[in-house]
């Protein structure tokens, strides 16, 4: 399914949605068995998200019945009524309007329990945005996991893993590697026309390259489609063998451009040993 121009991506361990207009996560627990996010609308609570990784498939109504009287009911009294019924691969559970409601989703390849739950049971309808999140949900078996988190997104094969997300007004920086050593770095930039008529593009990938040690070998400006790019290669400590004074550098590449349509500076690099697979950096980001 295709987002609409103001949607958010996010996608996480398999699992993508697209976010209502407005809609952003505020606080997250990013661990692959059992994690969360929480959605604002500027200061109003929307929705939150969490996923659980199970040995096999759960009671699911069972479970969303269970959920809405542990949440709504009052102990040593009668268990709550709710209402539970379909809604494409979700189950809903509500009792009545302007009580919270759950939705919950199995994901049987990746034995992963979804569930949202949201503040406020409204009714159903094409206009309700929690209808359009649930049916915005993409989670199929595949060989490369797309991730989006903050503005930041990049398809990877499975072996990668996220390790860091550092997200600060407007800078966004996610860290993924793999077993082999190879890490992979994403990067958003806000107020990119503002951070541009400061300087080109190309110095500001150098003075990143300084900040974290780089030794650039080639910097390059290229076009990434119609949007102004900067291709380098180069080298960064990534060895150190003490007891044989040998300082090993490995080899690393990045790829920076403008979004002029969207404002943003995005960039992603590699770097790892020698000899190790890599990811194609123009297929990684899409």
């Amino acid at each position: 399914m295709s987002a609409p121009p103001s949607a958010s991506l996010l996608a996480w361990h398999g699992f993508a949605f697209h976010l209502p207009p407005g809609w952003e996560v505020t606080a997250y627990r990013l661990n692959p068995k059992r994690g969360e996010f929480r959605i604002h609308e500027r200061l109003v609570d929307r929705a939150h998200l969490t996923w659980v990784q199970m040995a096999g498939r759960p009671d699911i109504e069972g479970l969303s019945r269970e959920i809405v009287d542990r949440q709504l009911g009052t102990p040593g009294k009668e268990t709550v009524a709710a209402t539970v019924r379909r809604h494409g691969r979700w189950t809903i559970s509500h009792v009545v309007r302007g009580q919270p409601f759950q939705a919950l989703a199995w994901i049987e390849h990746d034995k992963r329990l979804l569930h949202w739950d949201f503040p406020a049971w409204a009714g159903e309808g094409a206009g309700q945005p929690w209808q359009a999140l649930l049916d915005s949900l993409t989670a199929e078996p595949a060989d490369e996991l797309r991730w989006a988190l903050f503005g930041a997104e990049v398809l990877l094969p499975r072996r990668f893993k996220p390790i860091e997300v550092e997200a600060q007004p407007g800078a966004v920086r996610i860290e993924f590697g793999d077993t082999a050593g190879v890490q992979v770095i994403v990067r958003r930039l806000g107020m990119a026309r503002r951070l541009l008529d400061e300087r080109p593009l190309a110095s500001w990938v150098r003075r990143h390259a300084f900040a974290d040690r780089l030794r650039l070998e080639q910097v390059q400006d290229i076009l990434r489609g119609a949007d102004p790019a900067v291709r380098t290669a180069f080298t960064v400590i990534g060895e150190r063998t003490l007891d044989r004074v040998i300082w090993r550098r490995w080899p690393g590449e990045s790829l920076w451009w403008h979004e002029t349509a969207a404002n943003r500076i995005r960039a992603i690099e590699q770097v790892g040993p020698s000899g190790t697979p890599r990811v194609d950096l123009n297929h990684a980001c899409p």
